[in-house]
C-alpha cells in the first residue's frame, strides 16, 4: 500500500472494505452518546449489528433504488495522482477522511457535474455505510424539515373519531364487546390515552433526523445544494453540528407530563412512557427517548455547494471545506468508461469528444460533466458507425447535435 493511504480509511481505488472499523475514537471535545473505550474484541459484534440494522433498512426500500444507488457509488471513479503531493483529488479523499476522523460535516464545493453528490455514495458504498440519507434543498427549506415531521392533522382526525367512538359508547355500554373485533378494541383502549406512544405514530424522522440516530458506526448523509437554502438554515445547523442532538418538542411535552404524574401511576410505568417509538424516512420504527435524539457515531455529512453564496463564519469553522477539481482528460475517458461501458470501438469519437470537452471548458467553466456523458452517448448509439467506418472528423450532422448538447449552462447561447 502506498504510504499515502496509510491513514486513510475512504481510498481512491478501493473496493467494498471494513475499514471503518479502525476509526479511532473521536478528539475528545468531538464525544457525544459514542462509547470510547470500544475493545477489540467488541468490534466485529459492533460491525455485525450495524450491518445488520442496514440490511433491515434496505429491505424496506424499493431493490431498484438501493441497485442504482450501489451502481453510483461503484462508479464514480477518482483518478488520483498520488505521485503529486498537490494533486486535487488527493485533497479531496484527504478532507473526507479527515471529515471522518474529527466527527465534522464536509463542505464540498464545485462546479455542476463535477461528481460532488455523487462522491457521498461512492463513501457509502466503499465504506459499506448504508443507503446514503439525502436532503434536497431549496429556498423554502427549514431546519425542521430535515428532522421530523410531525402530522398535527391526522392526530386531529384521530382525536375527533375517538370523540365519536366514546360518544356512541355511552349510547350503548355493550359496544365495545360486541360491535368489534378484540384488535379493534384494544386499538381504541389505547386512544383514550393521550400518551408519547400515541403521539408517536404520527411522527416520521426526516434525513437530518435520522442520521443523527444512534448506530455504531457513521450513516452517511448528503444535503445537496445548500447554497440555495434561505439564509438563515446554516446558522439553524449550528447547534446540531456542534452538540450531535436535537429534540423533538412534542415528545419533550409529553415526557414532562408523565413525570408530573408519576406518584399516581404503578412503578415502573413512567420509564416505559419515555420510550416512544416514531418512523422514520426509510420506513423503521425507531425509539426516542424523552423526546431527545442523540448520536452515538456522528454521521458522515457532505454538504455540496456550486459557489452561488458566501456562508457565515461562524458555520464554515465548523466544516472541513474542499473543492471538487474538474476532471482532467483521463480522468474524463474513465468517466465515460464507467458510465457508458465499452467503448472500444468508438475510441477515437470518444477522445476527439473528450478533447473538444476540455477546449471549451478551459473557455467557459460553465460546462457539466454529464453534458459530455450525453454527448457520448448520442454519438455512440445514436449513430450506430464505427471508428472504421467514419471518418476522424465529425459529420455536419454530428457537429450541430455536439453544439447543441455542450453549450454552457448558461442563458447567453440560447438567446444567440
Amino acid at each position: 500500500m502506498n504510504d499515502i493511504n496509510l491513514w486513510r480509511i475512504f481510498r481512491s481505488d478501493a473496493e467494498p472494505h471494513d475499514g471503518i472499523k479502525k476509526l479511532p475514537p473521536p478528539p475528545q471535545w468531538r464525544s457525544f452518546g459514542q462509547n470510547t473505550g470500544v475493545q477489540k474484541q467488541e468490534e466485529e459484534a459492533l460491525w455485525g449489528k450495524f450491518q445488520e440494522y442496514i440490511r433491515r433498512i434496505e429491505e424496506k426500500i424499493d431493490k431498484n433504488i438501493i441497485n442504482s444507488n450501489r451502481q453510483r457509488g461503484e462508479s464514480f471513479k477518482m483518478n488520483e495522482n498520488s505521485a503529486d503531493k498537490d494533486d486535487p483529488m488527493s485533497l479531496v479523499i484527504d478532507a473526507v477522511n479527515a471529515a471522518l476522523y474529527l466527527r465534522r460535516p464536509l463542505l464540498i464545493t464545485g462546479g455542476a457535474g463535477s461528481g460532488k453528490t455523487s462522491l457521498a455514495y461512492a463513501i457509502a458504498y466503499q465504506l459499506q455505510l448504508g443507503p446514503v440519507l439525502y436532503w434536497p434543498i431549496t429556498t423554502r427549506t427549514s431546519l425542521q424539515d430535515g428532522l421530523y415531521r410531525y402530522d398535527a392533522i391526522a392526530r386531529l382526525q384521530d382525536t375527533q373519531f375517538r370523540a365519536a367512538q366514546r360518544q356512541a359508547d355511552l349510547q350503548n355500554q355493550q359496544f365495545r364487546q360486541q360491535s368489534l373485533p378484540a384488535e379493534q378494541r384494544e386499538a381504541i383502549g389505547d386512544l383514550d390515552q393521550e400518551s408519547p406512544q400515541n403521539i408517536g405514530r404520527y411522527i416520521e424522522l426526516g434525513p437530518l433526523g435520522t442520521a443523527f440516530l444512534q448506530t455504531s458506526f457513521p450513516r452517511v448523509l448528503l444535503i445537496d445544494e445548500v447554497d440555495k437554502s434561505d439564509i438563515n438554515l446554516p446558522n439553524d445547523l449550528l447547534y446540531l453540528f456542534e452538540e450531535g442532538l436535537f429534540k423533538i418538542p412534542e415528545l419533550v411535552r409529553m415526557s414532562r407530563k408523565d413525570e408530573e404524574q408519576v406518584d399516581n401511576i404503578q412503578e415502573n410505568t413512567s420509564q416505559i412512557k419515555e420510550e416512544v417509538q416514531v418512523g422514520t424516512c426509510e420506513g423503521i420504527s425507531t425509539i426516542i427517548k424523552k423526546g431527545t435524539v442523540l448520536c452515538e457515531a456522528f454521521p458522515l455529512i457532505l454538504m455540496t455547494s456550486n459557489g452561488e453564496r458566501d456562508f457565515p463564519p461562524a458555520f464554515l469553522r465548523r466544516c472541513v471545506r474542499v473543492r471538487m477539481p474538474d476532471p482532467t482528460e483521463e480522468g474524463l475517458k474513465a468517466m465515460v468508461k464507467a458510465k457508458l461501458g465499452d467503448v472500444e470501438k468508438h475510441e477515437s469519437t470518444v477522445n476527439k469528444l473528450v478533447k473538444d470537452f476540455i477546449n471549451l471548458r478551459e473557455k467557459s467553466s460553465a460546462l457539466a460533466n454529464d453534458q459530455l456523458l450525453n454527448t457520448v452517448y448520442l454519438m455512440t448509439h445514436a449513430y450506430q458507425a464505427t471508428d472504421s467506418t467514419e471518418s476522424a472528423d465529425l459529420s455536419e450532422g454530428k457537429k450541430r447535435l455536439q453544439d447543441l448538447l455542450l453549450k454552457t449552462l448558461t442563458s447567453e447561447q440560447d438567446n444567440q
